[in-house]
């Protein structure tokens, strides 16, 4: 089996999707075309009142309010809202990122019986080169793809590898406080399921061309505590377009080799740590810039699940015997709309 004569590396991945980021930033920023119906309809529209007060005079009556609106767009603007005319009237949620970035990735597997070593004692499964990444996220929802090579180096004990990796969360914020100390400034508990794979195989034409391929997967129930801030208005170039995202997410399931059966799952624990700022509404329309870091650890025991009162031994600080076998660091840019 021989090897293709190139291979995905950072510049080649950044070449294809910048473009690709580029023509999807356009393409948001395009302003919507009102119809010819939609242009006759909303004049008479915004100006169709119910004359209340010479209905109530015909019936002898006598009201001392104005004229009713019919539509809450045209009724008098609050001074609350007044000075928040300019930000983006959609909630925080349903803003859509789509991102790209290196993936720092440090990893190593060795399964419970320890005979998944070289001949000097390392992992055959251990990957400590970048992976390619891009990621799709909305709506408390988030994908997450990289693909990476890894070249042998024997002195360092790094075998020659190809890992894909997925990793995916899902869920809902709990919101705990609005405009904390009178600052734009909102506190909630992030509550998430998380979600992981990892493919990793030898390269062809290497020692490592007949190592099988490894099926890892994973999933944790996890929660922490987050915060969003927008930044007051009158910044250069961003005005008040700019918002920022902080959030520390603990946790708790198993893991395993899809190869084997569920006896060989074993207990498992996540942390994850997410800043994030996005300039909204930067190159018209609703498109605008995202930029985040995420930093990720991933350890597991030694020992298989036997019983519920493992994962209550976790929570209440009991457990040991835990090896933390995968850090991650992640720097990504991108646009959101």
């Amino acid at each position: 089996m021989r090897s293709l004569p190139w291979a995905p590396g950072p510049l080649w991945f950044s070449a294809l999707l910048l473009p690709i980021l580029l023509l999807l930033a356009l393409w948001a920023a395009a302003p919507a075309e009102a119809s010819a119906t939609d242009a006759q309809v909303a004049p008479a529209a915004r100006y169709a009142f119910v004359d209340i007060q010479g209905e109530a005079a015909a019936a002898g009556l006598h009201l001392d309010r104005p004229l009713t609106p019919l539509f809450a767009s045209d009724a008098p603007r609050s001074h609350k809202h007044k000075h928040r005319r300019n930000r983006s009237t959609r909630p925080s949620s349903e803003i859509t990122s789509i991102t790209i970035g290196y993936l720092d990735d440090d990893f190593r597997y060795v399964d419970r019986d320890e005979t998944l070593l070289d001949d000097e004692g390392a992992p055959l499964y251990r990957n400590t080169s970048a992976l390619s990444t891009v990621m799709f996220s909305a709506q408390h929802t988030s994908l997450l793809i990289g693909y990476g090579v890894q070249r042998s180096v024997p002195e360092r004990n790094q075998p020659a590898l190809r890992t894909l990796y997925v990793a995916a969360e899902a869920g809902e914020n709990l919101n705990l406080f609005d405009d904390v100390a009178r600052l734009p400034l909102q506190v909630y508990v992030p509550v998430r399921l998380l979600l992981g794979y990892r493919a990793t195989t030898g390269r062809p034409d290497t020692p490592t061309e007949d190592l099988a391929t490894l099926h890892l997967a994973n999933a944790q129930a996890a929660a922490g505590i987050g915060g969003q801030f927008t930044f007051p208005g009158g910044l250069p170039i961003v005005g008040d377009n700019l918002v920022g995202f902080a959030s520390v997410v603990r946790g708790l399931g198993g893991v395993g080799d899809l190869r084997r059966s569920l006896d060989g799952v074993r207990l498992a624990r996540s942390l994850d740590v997410n800043l994030e700022f996005q300039v909204r509404r930067i190159f018209g329309g609703q498109a605008g810039l995202t930029i985040g870091y995420t930093y990720s650890t991933l350890s597991w025991s030694n020992q298989g699940i036997n019983s519920v009162f493992d994962f209550l031994d976790v929570l209440v600080g009991a457990a040991d015997g835990f090896q933390r076998n995968s850090v991650q660091s992640l720097f990504r840019v991108g646009i959101n709309f």
